[in-house]
């Protein structure tokens, strides 16, 4: 995406914010969090002449907390404050107070959330001359100086604080729903999974769809709505082969961040000329909601790269538009096609187009998919693009490699904070189907004869097959990236160094394929992540089963990084 000038994206975030002042201690947030309250004054709090404090009666978070704290602030604002630690300190004009000191300031935010809520919690409050960072514990104060850094810190230029004076923020810490990491990183569930379809969930239609094949599920959070009431939506989709329906398109959506979900559409294409059996749009497909206008697509429109197959006769790549967040849907562009997995008059054995992904950049946007049209190759990764949404440029090469019988393939890419493009895929060659990643500065090179850097642990942990990737910029100073495949059924790879070393978290939608038939689809394939408008919680949706449920679900989850 381009980049959007330092000024426009600190007023574009003040403008964001509620412009409302509430009794505090009256009301709360759905998934229980403290309300945050913001007054009008648009004035940038200047941090120049501040001083941090910590109380030497209280000794609430340990020296290298304070120091690691002094150490962000500089590094963004340019700032080297004083800092007193451990000492007698007789008050100043202006501090920056953490944990509970002995300062009216932090007596007075500490009641205000005591006032509000007897659970453990924190409170970042600002006024002319006090910023109050506290919270009812160690843990809790610790949460609320990472929110005030990332929040705060991390968006502001120069020596401009990025909020209005005198606004408060305060959100519960539910030790229940953290995942504290080996370097501390935390881990918090928003929404605990949720089910979007199972055999059960016969209701939605009417009568009962076959929801055991279910699978490569995607999600977008709306954030580029003309109608800023549509923002905050998600949109999911996922495959779901239906007898009574001529597609396996699905289409659902939340307005509550994922707790219930509600059916939104289910697009049938329009026949291919030339064609006897009608192909079934939905397979293997992507959505994305465009940040820019291409053409005569504006910024909100809903992007959908559908894989059209019949796997007897052949394959086939469309873009689809939607300009009213998924309601209704325009079959607009073929991006490519090929034949399927058996031989057909026309094509060679297994010679389809699959696995379409969307992204957006430099004014185009791009498909990349897995070809296996080529005749020198059992399968490749490629790329079209476009400057109006309708013509497509050539095919260029992302993976292709000497052996004719690797097939590289499933191509997902997420964009890290350090400017370079992260890539994942499997590296499917003699009967095996590892996780590779590829990296690049430009997002037209990708050095398609270089396989890249299989993922794997110190120990030498690695993944298989169907890979997904986000990268989220919380979480350090290299940010997170997160990545998953089909073979993560109880835990997820994560890496805080932009994919040099790796290490694994406990997956927050464990599944298993035990006993699983072959016609219950493909748990864990091709999961889709997205990062929510706050820069900090991760959407996850994917394809999942228990020992209960021998049929595949599509379930959902949320989960924020710090």
């Amino acid at each position: 995406m381009k980049k959007r000038p330092v000024f426009i994206k600190v007023l574009s975030l003040i403008l964001s914010l509620t412009f409302f002042l509430f009794a505090f201690a009256s009301c709360k947030k759905e998934d229980g969090e403290v309300p945050q309250t913001q007054t009008a004054d648009p004035n940038l709090k200047d941090l120049t002449g501040f001083t941090i404090v910590r109380d030497y009666n209280t000794n609430y978070v340990t020296k290298d907390d304070i120091l690691s704290f002094k150490e962000n602030i500089n590094k963004f604002l340019g700032i080297d404050m004083p800092v007193k630690i451990d000492v007698d300190f007789a008050e100043v004009e202006k501090e920056i107070l953490i944990g509970k000191t002995d300062r009216a300031a932090s007596t007075e935010a500490l009641n205000k959330l005591k006032k509000q809520t007897d659970k453990d919690a924190y409170i970042i409050e600002i006024t002319e001359n006090k910023i109050c960072i506290l919270g009812t514990t160690e843990k809790a104060t610790v949460r609320a100086m990472r929110v005030f850094v990332n929040d705060y810190v991390k968006l502001s230029s120069a020596n401009n604080l990025n909020v209005s004076k005198g606004k408060t923020y305060a959100s519960f810490y539910d030790s229940d729903k953290i995942l504290t990491l080996s370097n501390g990183v935390e881990i918090e569930t928003v929404v605990a999974p949720t089910t979007l379809m199972t055999a059960e969930m016969n209701k939605i239609f009417g009568y009962v769809v076959d929801a055991s094949s279910t699978h490569y599920p995607s999600i977008i959070e709306l954030q580029h709505q003309p109608n800023p009431e549509d923002n905050g939506k998600l949109i999911a989709h996922f495959c779901l082969r239906d007898s009574r329906y001529a597609s396996d398109a699905c289409f659902m959506e939340s307005t509550n961040g994922g707790k219930t979900w509600n059916l939104l559409s289910r697009p049938v294409e329009q026949s291919t000329a030339g064609i006897a059996d009608s192909l079934r749009p939905g397979q293997m497909a992507h959505i994305y909601e465009l940040p820019a206008a291409v053409g005569n697509y504006p910024a909100g429109t809903i992007v959908y790269a559908s894989g059209s197959i019949n796997y007897s006769v052949r394959s086939e790549i469309w873009i689809w538009y939607s300009t009213d967040c998924g309601k209704t849907w325009k079959q607009t562009a073929e991006i490519a096609e090929g034949g399927c997995v058996d031989p057909v008059p026309g094509w060679h054995k297994q010679s389809g187009v699959w696995e379409p992904f969307l992204w957006y950049d430099g004014g185009y946007l791009y498909c990349f998919y897995s070809d296996d049209t080529d005749l020198n190759h059992d399968q490749k990764l490629v790329y079209k693009r476009s400057k109006d949404g309708v013509n497509w440029e050539n095919a260029v090469d992302v993976c292709t490699f000497d052996d004719p019988s690797a097939r590289p393939g499933m191509f997902i890419m997420t964009k890290m904070g350090n400017g370079e493009y992260f890539m994942v895929y499997e590296y499917v060659s003699k009967g095996k189907a590892p996780i590779y990643y590829k990296t690049t500065k430009d997002i037209t090179q990708w050095d398609s004869e270089n396989p890249g850097t299989l993922i794997a642990t110190p120990n030498g942990k690695t993944m298989n097959s169907a890979p997904s990737c986000i990268w989220v910029p919380t979480g350090g100073d290299c940010g997170t990236l997160i990545v998953s495949a089909s073979s993560t059924a109880d835990e997820l790879f994560i890496s805080f160094d932009y994919g040099k070393t790796w290490s694994t978290f406990e997956n927050p939608m464990p599944y298993t394929a035990k006993d699983l038939d072959s016609s219950s689809g493909k748990p864990g394939y091709s999961a889709g992540f997205w990062l929510g408008a706050d820069q900090r919680t991760v959407y996850f949706i994917n394809t999942t089963t228990s020992d209960k449920i021998k049929k595949c679900r599509i379930q959902f989850t949320s989960f924020r990084i710090y």
